[in-house]
């Protein structure tokens, strides 16, 4: 059972690829998660009103809306936080810039367990730092300065960590 004896945490997958959604839901489950799985955010968003979600592991690419937008609806409606899933630099940086409230991580496709379990861990910690996201710039790619701000060096402006690099 993951950290927090009691209940499982409950899950919620959300990605157009059924079949991954299968395999990850079973990695999850034997991990002693909870875990729904929907292919549309109208799906995801039928879940999160039938069934109390503890984290949402949300593709940024779906066919029947904007997941930046839904993920930060869903987290100012539900209080649930999610970890971004991505396969392109363009949307990895957007899941960055949203909320470290609503977006605790960022997973890159192609994804490996070890790092997705330490971002779903992350998530549910106290802990600051967001899996995949640059933490000297917090996301933002860039840094302030007394009276300007210019590009973060880290990230190279992107607002990205390598989410394998352990700090």
């Amino acid at each position: 059972m993951p950290e927090g004896a009691g209940k499982p945490r409950q899950l919620l997958i959300i990605n157009y690829h059924q079949d991954t959604n299968r395999v990850v839901a079973k990695l999850l489950q034997v991990r002693g998660y909870r875990v729904f799985s929907a292919a549309t955010l109208a799906e995801a968003e039928q879940i999160l009103i039938a069934q109390q979600v503890d984290l949402m592991l949300c593709r940024m690419t779906a066919s029947d809306g904007d997941c930046a937008e839904f993920i930060e609806r869903t987290f100012k409606k539900h209080h649930v936080p999610s970890v971004a899933i991505s396969g392109s630099l363009e949307t990895q940086s957007r899941a960055a810039r949203l909320s470290p409230h609503a977006v605790r991580g960022i997973l890159w496709i192609p994804i490996d367990t070890t790092t997705m379990y330490l971002a779903i861990a992350t998530a549910f910690s106290d802990s600051p730092r967001r899996i995949g996201v640059c933490p000297d710039c917090d996301g933002k790619g860039t840094i302030a300065l007394l009276t300007t701000k210019c590009r973060c060096g880290k990230c190279d402006g992107n607002g990205l960590a390598d989410p394998t690099i352990r700090d």
